[in-house]
């Protein structure tokens, strides 16, 4: 996707602002900010000035500001620069980290890269601008998306806001061509997100150390890709089927979730055609009135006023139970008129 339209997402449509919540962040993303200040307090990384590239909302500074902290940032979004002064009162520039200005002198004693490098064009460059504004006895954090075997992959690993993928090797390398070294090895986790991470503390390189020869998984890398393809081509065709045999050819119905899994949902199956979707819903504000293909992105509000309430597949993996909840509870909506995918309990 070229840059310029990569950036109006960013900034006007992306999902990093829990509009369903008022902003409040998720249990899954709690769960991930402790996962990450556990690792930290591991290692040697005294609290001191830490900097998050991409702070979206804020949350994660808040709590590195409560373990002691100070903290800036910078991001994209207007409107999550307005939850994470809001909501956390955390100041956030709103600006991409390739076109943030420091100021004479300013540097920092961690970055923050917290699910971040997957987005960025060029991510050596980032890391290069990191290094430039790093005191010397600074950390970089990184968290990352884990490019590892096809069981622990699910579907929609591979999708257009991530550009870079990265495996163990492939992440060690950047981090040395960029010029860092690894304070100990990175660590994978196949718990705390929905699906696998793998993150990793690193410092400069000391001046003059000799480059190492870089590994090379190139072949390993393509047949995981290949063989990727296919399986989630079939999760995707499966989740189709299940919406169809549920409701019936041609049912009048709703998607809800204007995100990710439903653009590919569409894209890779017939789905739209086999169903007579009326629109899609979503919590977000900034989306309403927008189309997503050929579908209009409507609020919950226009889905009530049908009046028919009209079956509603959920198309989301991260907050299926809470949509769940909400539609039983506030929507009154039948729970046979709710297909899922992921068959999560609705949460309490």
């Amino acid at each position: 996707m070229p840059p310029d339209i990569m950036a109006w997402h960013y900034c006007n449509a992306s999902n990093y602002t829990n509009p369903t919540r008022n902003g409040q962040p998720s249990k899954s993303k709690i769960r991930a900010v402790d996962s990450q200040l556990a690792y930290l307090q591991r290692y040697p990384a005294t609290p001191g000035w830490a900097f998050q590239v991409g702070c979206s909302d804020g949350y994660t500074l808040s709590r590195f500001e409560k373990s002691g902290w100070e903290v800036a940032g910078c991001d994209p979004s207007p409107k999550a620069a307005q939850i994470a002064k809001s909501l956390w009162n955390i100041d956030v520039v709103t600006t991409t980290f390739e076109e943030y200005e420091f100021v004479f002198l300013e540097a920092y004693d961690l970055y923050i890269l917290t699910h971040v490098l997957e987005h960025i064009y060029d991510p050596r460059a980032v890391l290069e601008k990191v290094g430039r504004n790093l005191t010397e006895n600074g950390y970089v954090f990184i968290e990352v998306p884990l490019l590892t075997d096809l069981v622990s992959l699910p579907p929609g690993y591979f999708q257009f806001e991530h550009i870079n993928y990265f495996s163990e090797i492939s992440l060690a390398n950047l981090l040395h061509v960029s010029g860092f070294e690894l304070v100990w090895a990175i660590e994978p986790d196949f718990s705390s997100d929905q699906y696998p991470v793998q993150r990793v503390l690193a410092r400069k390189r000391p001046a003059n150390t000799p480059q190492t020869p870089l590994l090379v998984e190139v072949e390993w890398a393509q047949s995981t890709i290949e063989a990727y393809a296919k399986q989630e081509t079939n999760s995707w065709m499966r989740f189709a089927r299940k919406a169809i045999s549920e409701l019936g050819e041609g049912r009048p119905c709703y998607i809800w979730g204007a995100g990710i899994h439903t653009s590919q949902l569409l894209a890779k199956t017939p789905i739209g055609e086999m169903l007579d979707i009326r629109g899609i819903i979503d919590g977000d504000r900034q989306k309403w009135g927008l189309l997503l293909g050929q579908q209009k992105i409507l609020s919950p509000e226009d889905y009530l006023k049908d009046g028919l309430r009209r079956p509603i597949i959920i198309s989301t993996m991260g907050g299926e139970s809470e949509i769940i909840k909400y539609l039983i509870e506030d929507v009154r909506l039948a729970r046979h008129n709710i297909v899922t995918f992921y068959d999560q309990q609705p949460q309490n």
